[in-house]
């Protein structure tokens, strides 16, 4: 009986220490979980204005990603927006959104072509690419990656690296 009394009593300051911590946790906002946790409510994965450099100013690094992943995230945005433009439904341009990802896919693929960046994509400059095809008025459909400036090859690839 003295066993489970024990118990008991040590359950019960684990769940006071806990409730105090977490409540301790919750009034100061300088704390790096916190921090973390406002950053991640705030949506601090989306990119920012100046992004692309640092804090004195110099141009950070290009940020490499593989063809496949940045072409698979240009149809997404494409499908999205096809979406938001009542082009997804019955009687619509695409019968599904699993019809737009194949279409839209495709042409992603024709359009921007895996040799046209043999050294991937620039994730920076892809994120504007992203923005520019989702800020497009619905009158004016993306049919091609050629009429967004910001999603041409020659915006988004990766230069060869000099010798």
């Amino acid at each position: 009986m003295k066993l489970i009394r024990n118990a008991a009593a040590l359950a019960g300051g684990v769940v006071v220490l806990t409730t105090i911590a977490c409540s301790h946790r919750d009034q100061n906002p300088n704390t790096a979980s916190n921090a973390a946790d406002q950053a991640r409510s705030a949506g601090a994965n989306a990119p920012s204005p100046g992004a692309d450099t640092t804090i004195t100013g110099a141009p950070m690094p290009s940020t490499p990603m593989i063809y496949e992943t940045a072409s698979a995230r240009i149809t997404d945005a494409r499908c999205t927006h096809n979406i938001q433009c009542d082009q997804v439904g019955p009687n619509r341009r695409f019968a599904t959104r699993d019809d737009c990802t194949s279409n839209e896919g495709q042409s992603t693929r024709d359009q921007l072509s895996a040799s046209e960046c043999p050294n991937g994509v620039d994730a920076n400059r892809l994120q504007s690419c992203l923005a520019a095809i989702s800020q497009k008025d619905c009158a004016d459909l993306v049919v091609s990656l050629q009429t967004v400036d910001a999603c041409r090859a020659s915006a988004i690839c990766l230069a060869t690296p000099s010798p």
